[in-house]
Parts: C-alpha cells; structure tokens; sequence
C-alpha cells in the first residue's frame, strides 16, 4: 500500500515546513526530516477506506460497541498495513476518538469521528473559492437618460453604452470615454425614446428600437441614420444579433406580443438591404411588408410567435432572446406561466417550452456547462438540461425579491444573480448552493431611494461586472480568496503560461497582466522581473528558442515579442498581420511558427542574417493550402517538417511545412464514434459525442521518438486532449485512433486537460486538469504497435497521482532532472519531484528556498557569456572559412575576454568603464592589431562603415566603432594606392 494519500491539502504542507522553519538545505539528513515530516501531517484515517471501515464496525459488534487502545490496533493492523510508526499513530487516532478520556472508544464515537473526516475530505476534494467584492466603482459618464444596453466589442477591447434619449457612448477597456455618438434623428423627437439598441459587429451599424414602433440603423462611427424599417406591429422590447460568417448574420428582436423576429442577412459589410428597383431607393424607411419580397440572397425575414398567454395575463413581452446558428436553435423568455422559455428549432420549424410559475424576466445558457439558468417573479433560481424541459435540475430559493438579470461564470461553475433589490448571489452550479451573498454593493450619487438595475454586463476574462441604474455606471470586480497571502504566490495575477531553459536550470514564467518572471530552478530565488512587457495586453503564449537561449511570447493584442531574459531585452519583433490573439508559438531551428484566433498559421523564417533583425516580418512564400474553419486553439512542431494543429471546428490536421499543404485531417469526435460502440461509451465519451457542437482541441503534443516507427506500424506518435479530458493516442500517418483514456480527476463534461508534457525518453506522460490534479502515466508500452502493448479504451499505468493546485493547471513540465512543475491560474508555480512530493513554490517567500541535488543553475550573467561564447565560436568559424572576414573576429575578442572571466554568481561589474588607454571593466586588454596578410586585401564597398552588417546585440557599440576606424585605414590605404 503506498504511504503517499490521494490528497495531500496546502495546509498539511504548509503546516509541516512552518514545523522546521520553512529552510531548505542541500543535506541529506535535512531533506529525509523534511520529507517524513510531510509523511507525519499524513493521517492515519487517510489509509481507512470504506471496505476498511466495514470490518473494522464487525469487529466493534465482537467486542460489544466498545475496544480499548490494545483490542484497537490489535484490529486496525489485520485490516491495513501497519508500516512504520504505527503505535504511535494509534495512540494519536484513539486519543482524538476517545472523547471521554476512559480508555475505550465506542462505536458511536468512531463513526462520528470518521464522519467528520469523510465530509473534510468531500470538501476539500471539491473546493470552491469564495467570490468576494473588489472595489465596486462609479463612473462619470456623458449619458441622461436610463441606459439600456452594455455591450462589449473585441478587436479592439471597446465597451458600448447605449440610453434611451438616444446617446451612444464607447468607453476603453480602462473605463475612459473615447467618443459619445449623438443619434439627432430621435434626439430631436421628444416623445420618442429607445427601448433598446444591438451592434452589428461585422456590418458596422447599429440596429436601435424606438416606441415609435420602428428599427432604424446607424452608422456605428459618424452615427448617420441609413436605413429605417417602418410598419413594426408591435414595440420592439428586445434586440439580439449574432454574426455568423464575415458576410453574414442573424438579428432578431422580440415585442410587446410575444413575438420573435428574424432578419438573415447575407452581405452584411456590403449592404443590408437592396436598393436596385426597390420601393425604397429613394427614401430611408423601408416597409416591413416589402422586405419579405427582396431577394433572399440579400436578406430574409421570418416571424414566429411560439408563445401561449393565460386570460388574465397581461405583459406578453419578450424579455430576453439568444441565438445559437451553429446548434439551430433560438431560445426567448417571456413572464408567462405557460411557455415561459421556448427553445425553438429553426431547422425543423419546432419547438419545446418550460413552464415556470410567474414566468421569467431573464435567463442564459452555457454551451460549455450545457445549462439553461432562469430567474423570474418567484425569486428562485432554476438551473435545466435543455433536452429535459420537464423538470429542473435544481430550484435554487434564496431572494428575497424578483430577479432581475444573471450570467453564468464558466470557469467556475458559478451563476451570479442580482435581484431588484439589488441583492448579488454567487451560486455553484455543481454543489447547488449558495456561496456568497453581497448586499449594498453598488454605489449611487443619490441618497433617496434607487431605482432597479436596468442592464448587467458580466465579463469572464477579467471577473468584472457592469451594471447600470437610471444614468449612473458601476463596475463591480469579484476576486477569489485565496488560502495563501501575496507572499506565498508566484504573481500578481493569473498564469497564463511557463516554460524551462535546461541548459541554465531557469524557469521563466508569464501572467495575465503581461508580467515576465525569471526563476533559478536550485533555489527558488527570483532572477529577473520585466512588468508589462506587452503594454496593457496579457501573455498568452510562450516559447523558448535558440538553444533555450531566447524566449518568445505571444499576447492577446497579436503582438510577439523575441526576449533575451538574461538582460531583459528585447531581441527582436515579430509583425503578425491578422492583429489577434495569439494561442500558441512553436519553433524550429529555421522557423518560428504562430497560431492566432483565425483558422491560419504564420510562419516566420529566421536565418542567422534575420536573426539580427530589430523587426521580421512573416514569410510571403508561406501560403499553404487548406485551413481550419475554426480558430487554431495548440500546434506543435516534429523537425523537420511536421506541423500539427488543432482548431475549435473540432479537426486535428498534420501540415508539411516543405511542401505547404495537409497531409493528414481526422476528427477526434468522428474517431470515437466510429471505434466505440454505444453499449461501452463511458462518460467521459458520452460527453464527447453529446456536446451541443464541434469540441475544441485543448492540446497536442508530438512523441518525435515515435514517428519512424508510426511510418511502418500503427504506432501513436501524436497525442490530443479535448472535451471531458479525454486523451487520444494517434497513428497521424495513418490517420487511425490507436488508444484513448480520460486523464481527468472529475467525471464532469465539462472537465478539460489543457496541460501536458512528456519527459526526454517520452515513456511518462504528465497531464493536469482543471481542477488543478497531475496524473503521471507510464507510456513507455502504450500504443507502440509492438506485440503485448496496451491500446484502445485501456489507460497506462498510473505511475503517481496528487492535487497540486486548487485551480486550473495551464503548464506542466517535467524537467530533466526529475521535477515536475506546474503553473496554474491560482497565481503560483509549484516544484514537485517524480513522486509527487511537495518542494516549493517560487516566490513564496514564508517558506524560504530550496536546494535540488544534482543540479547546477546559472546566473544570469554567466548565461548571457556562455551565450556570447557559442555564438561568437559559430560565427567566427563561418567567416574564418570565407577567408576574407577573420579579422573582424581579431578586434572582438579583445573585448569580449574581460566577460568570460567574470566571476560566477556576480550580478554587477567594476564601474572604471572603457578609459581608453586598453582596459575594460577595469582590467587590462590588449590592443588589436590587423594581421599582416590582411594590409593588402581590396575593402570592396560592402566594408564601407554605412553597409557593413554590425551584430550590435552581440558585439556592442564598441566593437561598431573599431571597425569603423579599421575601415577608414583601409579606405585610405587603397586610396593612396591608387594615387
């Protein structure tokens, strides 16, 4: 029986180092103490499992309902193993069940206490961080009237508000006004006011509702009125529009009699409606009756009314829709107790209805939870399966008056409800219960009475909610607490990506908010810090590069950046052209190759000469054939040239970056449908295959080791996560499924592996969820297509399993001398051996810093002249051949010895400088002479000062301004020469 337990807290850890002061030391005697003080905070009700806790309940009944200490371990011991220590730990579990201290535990005691222990285990097992309120904000903003509408626009990050005397206002992600839009067509009419208001994202106009029962359409940048529809039978109360391609979308709104309507455009960016022989070339309004005959490869209409009023009820208007195009299904609410929600099927023309007391005034879905959430008059909260509108999963009371908006916070399987009288809920959508209740939150300029919130915007990447009531803007932050303070975390902010440099043993790792940590993986400590490396934009992608020499890192504003983290330089720019999103960089010792949101890949081509560069922009020769339809989530590089990228259509496709084109496409979804018959689909499948639409593919990962066998044998050399953290093993060659297995802790859908790595022999595979587990599998015999390996639905060997963090793992490495380290959105990165021991967390400063045995770290300065060193010898070698350039080498070395005899660990250098009399640094260099057999060598012009190219990053001013003077000489020896 293993002597580790399946979960291991932060507390037990933390509490164990503060034991022994929380100093690491490079002893072995130390190190054992350190570990079997881990081992000590393990309990023994850690090994008793329920089959244990059976027997262990018979023997009670043998021994009338009571045992002394002796009759105790006596049978704890033919039931466990009893391993080392084991009276004491006796003594310690039958001191804490004794409760009244006469030496015999009874039967009700020991199922109280274990009890106790079982619902601790339960709740750190599916621990949940506590929202809490972060500074809520009032802004000043231009508007006066009741703001209707909060939306948010990407590309570039603009948030739009919208009021009912006819203002449109676009703020900056920092909550400073850009520009405010006056809409003077209904501005000037006084008794005419907006119900509500929608962007056109890809047309680049605004669709604005009125009481004058019409929908008109604005330019969303001058605010000039284009187009006006007229006829409108009823109100509209609320618009809805979702862009399906560039040149397409969807835009529907809802009325007073409960009706949906639907306008398809088709040519959105070009127009919106025709204008040849129409009944409206001459003239703004258009009729509503009039549309229905224009050509429906321009735009079509369609109404439907789905839902059903009682004889008393009176309010039949819609008050929410949402368009899904990919699932073909439109989902509206409206305050009726009879067809309060409708799920409308526009392919079949059907739909399905829910009945809910009073009806509901808001309501959202998750594709990603595959949960419709609903509130209304009865102040409960509903959570449903779509495909059961019958009956809920769960009625949620804890309002005390209507609510009035929500939203659903995936990534923690959280819904948030704020109710009229202003009342915030955070409830756990997989507990059930409430987890936070904030009253009082957000602030007002007036003292009298408030009036309700009139519209919610939640936004998910920053945890920021935006609420507005009458003409005042709040912006309220929730934040999670942590069981660690600042000074027991990494950053500042979300992980987002870390990766390691072997050669130096440094550890570099980004966050959200654009920092770059440099970490000495021996002993922990803090090398280097840049803050804000992409201005405002959050690093979303990380990759090292040159011999683990050069770092690169890709930010949410497209921009990517080539970093020298021994100086903290920046080395070189990579110009992306789609200006998105960047998801994921791969490298090869030629090429750099960048995924961003976009179904295609840039590539750029990096020669010894472009290295050099200050800017590089992508290959123009690189235009492959075929793409994804989706964005490309993870791609991963097998030299020479394998390309491997996964998309969120759901497809998997292999690229030769020689020939530009796909050689190999397969879906993980189709493959497991085809393999796995129904009878025998797990959940994690079922999951899979259940999904409302195309899952993404979280990660791929190449077994380079692999692919000359894969070319001959079904062997799996690629390897892909994906919906329910379902990993598959792939012959990419042969485009076959070799072996699949959930890497996954939970049995939830919406449970995902965003992080793996396999070590340099590519026999372990890591992988770490979202809740924050690592799971090293043995792969060494899996999917080989040798004789005797495991293949299909049977999963490796488990080598070891623990919980390192409480939230999302976004990294895992296994580093080459047997650490594994994981980063994850809980702010830290934490340094585990093989085993699953815990070592440390960098930056944590309460725990202090380790010593790794068998490892030797670099500083930064001694990184940085090693680098100089091979780059210098590369060089010098290449021009030396050449024969012609030899002496440019003969002026550098000078220079450059004085850094190679820096002292090791030596952060700064002697402040004498270059006096010019031959010393650097303050020590003696001697002075560089041209060889002889070069005084008579013809300087062509490409020597001249202005065209020779300098390697300034490696060099240096210095050497720049030798060989200036050098080729002047020569200039005017040859000149005199020719006199």
């Amino acid at each position: 029986m293993s002597r580790r337990p399946s979960l291991l807290s932060q507390t037990h850890l933390r509490d164990s180092f503060i034991v022994y002061g929380g100093k690491r030391t490079d002893s072995a005697d130390s190190r054992q103490k350190r570990v079997k003080a881990v081992a000590d905070v393990v309990r023994t009700e850690d090994y008793i499992t329920l089959e244990s806790m059976k027997k262990l309940i018979k023997k009670f009944h043998d021994h009338n309902g009571k045992m002394t200490f002796e009759e105790f371990s006596t049978a704890v011991a033919e039931i466990i193993e009893p391993g080392p220590d084991f009276n004491r730990r006796m003594d310690i579990l039958f001191k804490k069940m004794d409760l009244n201290q006469n030496g015999l535990v009874e039967l009700d005691e020991f199922c109280s206490h274990f009890m106790a222990d079982l619902e601790e285990k339960h709740n750190l097992r599916y621990e949940r961080e506590v929202p809490l309120l972060v500074c809520p904000h009032l802004f000043d903003n231009p508007h006066r009237g009741t703001i209707l509408r909060i939306a948010i626009m990407n590309n570039p990050t603009r948030i739009m508000t919208v009021s009912d005397e006819g203002a449109v206002v676009m703020w900056t992600p920092k909550m400073t006004v850009q520009r405010t839009i006056l809409l003077h067509q209904i501005k000037s009419l006084k008794q005419i006011s907006v119900t509500d208001a929608v962007l056109i994202t890809n047309g680049f106009r605004l669709a604005v509702s009125t009481t004058n029962r019409d929908l008109c359409f604005f330019e969303s940048t001058s605010g000039s009125l284009c187009h006006r529809i007229v006829g409108l039978s009823d109100t509209i109360t609320y618009l809805y529009y979702e862009a399906i391609s560039s040149e397409s979308g969807m835009l529907l709104w809802g009325d007073m009699a409960g009706a949906i309507n639907v306008l398809n455009f088709h040519k959105v960016s070009k127009l919106l409606f025709p204008v040849h022989n129409a009944p409206w070339a001459n003239d703004l309004a258009i009729n509503l009756r009039d549309i229905k005959l224009c050509d429906a490869s321009i735009v079509s209409y369609n109404k439907y009314k789905p839902h059903a009023s009682g004889p008393d009820e009176v309010d039949r208007s819609i008050k929410k829709i949402l368009c899904f195009p990919n699932s073909n299904f439109i989902i509206s609410g409206v305050a009726l107790s009879r067809t309060s929600i409708i799920l409308f099927d526009t392919m079949r023309q059907d739909f399905s209805s829910i009945n809910i007391p009073k009806g509901v005034f808001t309501f959202d879905f998750s594709e990603e939870l595959n949960m419709l959430a609903s509130g209304g008059a009865d102040c409960s909260l509903r959570l449903w399966n779509p495909y059961v509108p019958s009956n809920p999963l769960a009625v949620l009371a804890g309002h005390t008056s209507p609510i009035t908006h929500l939203a659903f916070n995936v990534n923690y399987n959280q819904v948030i409800t704020v109710s009229l009288n202003e009342i915030i809920k955070i409830w756990d959508t997989t507990e059930h219960v409430c987890m936070n209740t904030l009253a009082a939150v957000f602030p007002h300029r007036s003292m009298q009475k408030a009036a309700p919130t009139s519209c919610m915007l939640w936004h998910e990447q920053t945890q920021c909610m935006l609420t507005s009531c009458k003409d005042e803007l709040c912006v309220t932050q929730l934040s999670r607490q942590e069981d660690t303070t600042a000074n027991l975390t990494s950053h500042s902010a979300p992980l987002s990506c870390a990766v390691v440099q072997n050669g130096f043993s440094h550890v570099v790792t980004a966050c959200a908010q654009g920092d770059l940590k440099v970490w000495d993986l021996t002993t922990g400590q803090l090398l280097l810090e840049l803050t804000s490396t992409h201005g405002t934009a959050a690093i979303t992608a990380m990759v090292t590069a040159d011999n683990d020499a050069r770092v690169i890192t890709g930010a949410s504003d497209g921009s990517v950046i080539v970093w020298n983290t021994f100086s903290g330089t920046v080395t070189q720019r990579l110009l992306t052209t789609h200006g998105k999103e960047v998801t994921d960089i791969s490298t090869t010792k030629e090429a750099i190759f960048v995924a961003g949101w976009g179904g295609t890949v840039s590539c750029f081509r990096r020669s010894d000469v472009d290295k050099r560069r200050a800017e590089l922009h992508p290959d123009p020769m690189w235009q492959p054939e075929g793409g994804h339809l989706g964005d490309v989530t993870t791609i991963s590089i097998a030299a020479p040239n394998l390309l491997a990228t996964g998309a969120t259509d759901g497809f998997i496709k292999i690229w030769n970056t020689n020939l530009m084109k796909v050689v190999s496409e397969f879906s993980p979804r189709e493959a497991i449908k085809q393999r796995v018959p129904s009878a025998r689909q797990s959940s994690h499948v079922q999951s899979l295959l259940s999904a409302v639409q195309k899952t993404p593919i979280d990660k791929i990962l190449w077994l380079c080791s692999r692919i000359k066998l894969g070319r001959r044998l079904k062997c799996a050399s690629l390897i892909s996560s994906g919906q329910g953290g379902l990993c598959q093993f792939w012959s990419p060659f042969k485009s076959t499924l070799v072996g699949w297995f959930s890497a996954a802790h939970s049995k939830l859908a919406n449970e995902r592996v965003r992080a793996m790595h396999a070590n340099e022999s590519e026999d372990t595979l890591a992988t770490a969820d979202t809740q924050g587990y690592v799971c090293l599998w043995d792969i060494s015999n899996y999917c080989t297509g040798r004789e005797g390996t495991v293949h299909g639905n049977e999963s490796p060997p488990v080598r070891t399993h623990w919980r390192a963090h409480v939230q999302p793992v976004v990294s895992i490495i296994i580093c080459d001398h047997g650490t594994v380290i994981t980063a994850s959105t809980d702010y830290s990165v934490r340094v585990w051996s093989m085993s699953g021991e815990y070592i440390g967390t960098f930056g944590a400063s309460a725990e202090g810093s380790w010593i790794l045995q068998n490892t030797e770290s670099l500083s930064l300065e001694e990184a940085a002249s090693n680098v100089d060193r091979l780059l210098h010898a590369r060089q010098s070698t290449q021009l030396t051949a050449d024969g012609k350039f030899s002496w440019l080498f003969a002026i550098a070395c000078p220079i450059l010895n004085p850094l190679q005899h820096c002292s090791r660990r030596s952060s700064h250098f002697s402040s004498s400088g270059d006096d010019g009399d031959g010393t650097l640094f303050g020590r003696t260099t001697p002075v560089a002479t041209i060889p002889e057999e070069m005084e008579d060598v013809d300087c062509d012009s490409e020597l001249s000062p202005e065209n020779l190219d300098v390697p300034l990053n490696i060099l240096g001013r210095q050497i720049k301004s030798q060989l200036h003077l050098r080729t002047v000489e020569k200039q005017e020896v040859r000149m005199s020469k020719s006199e």
